[in-house]
């Protein structure tokens, strides 16, 4: 298969990419580093941790949450970033993850953890599938976590 071929399927895969994860309002996006001596940390074990610690939120908050992660490595050492958003278990709770403390979510991530809220939901949807279709990473792998949840709560005009 020649560059330009290659290249060409890599734009489609990000502008698809791109156009999935524009159909959530995303309540915070996540970046979730691992120490720097653990440095050949497998995918299960990165994933393992991340769910627990979504889990963890999940239990303390009582509140449901879902979102669209994304697991690099750079030069072999793995990071996650991470598009949630979460809504009260409830049906007359209307609680979302921008109702807590920004700071109540590192609590539960044993290294650095940056957490915000999207400015602009178009951007961050453009980092994600940049990092996954870009060579911004050696290799990444995007995955959902609580797709159920996530996939009752998209928003109806994914121009949004």
């Amino acid at each position: 298969m020649s560059n330009v071929r290659i290249l060409n399927r890599r734009k489609l895969a990000f502008k698809g990419s791109y156009e999935f994860l524009k159909r959530w309002q995303w309540d915070i996006m996540a970046t979730l580093t691992f120490k720097p001596e653990n440095r050949r940390i497998s995918s299960h074990y990165a994933r393992i941790k991340f769910e627990r610690w979504v889990a963890n939120h999940m239990r303390e908050k009582n509140i449901q949450i879902g979102g669209i992660y994304i697991l690099c490595y750079q030069c072999g050492h793995p990071h996650i970033h991470a598009l949630l958003l979460g809504r009260g278990r409830g049906a007359n709770d209307k609680r979302t993850l921008c109702d807590f403390s920004l700071g109540s979510f590192n609590k539960y991530w044993y290294s650095i953890a940056k957490i915000e809220i999207p400015a602009n939901q178009k951007a961050v949807a453009k980092y994600l599938a940049s990092h996954h279709f870009s060579y911004k990473c050696d290799r990444a792998t995007l995955d959902i976590i609580n797709g159920d949840f996530l996939f009752r709560h998209r928003c109806r005009h994914p121009d949004r």
